[in-house]
């Protein structure tokens, strides 16, 4: 009896230790989606990470239509150099990317472009 109890002690520690690092990527991608939004003045942006170090960050605004591929590139490095900032001790993005995704709603369907571009060279 012994025995089982701690197996299932050790398997409710491990359960434990693991959300706890999933609630530290959670804060890190909201804290990230609210930095964003307010230096965009946008709502509409979506967060993604892959294995830990793959970023993926998408604008879904219109108003990014009107930028010259200069500017989002511009724009994809600042929001790289925000990622990195607000990582602090965790372990560093390695990879990562903007979308700029415009969508249109035409009743039943639903029609998308994306331009990316890359955080770090």
């Amino acid at each position: 009896m012994r025995k089982y109890t701690f197996v299932v002690l050790t398997m409710l520690l491990i359960s434990l230790l693991s959300c706890s690092e999933m609630g530290g990527e959670f804060n890190y991608m909201n804290q990230l989606k609210k930095s964003i939004s307010e230096r965009y003045k946008t709502d509409k942006v979506e967060i993604n990470i892959k294995n830990k170090s793959e970023l993926t960050v998408s604008l879904v605004d219109s108003k990014f239509d009107d930028y010259s591929p200069a500017k989002k590139e511009q724009v994809a490095r600042e929001i790289g150099k925000l990622a990195q900032e607000l990582r602090e001790d965790k372990e560093p993005i390695k990879t990562g990317v903007v979308n700029f995704r415009d969508e249109e709603n035409y009743g039943i369907s639903r029609t998308s472009s994306t331009v990316s571009f890359q955080m770090y060279e």
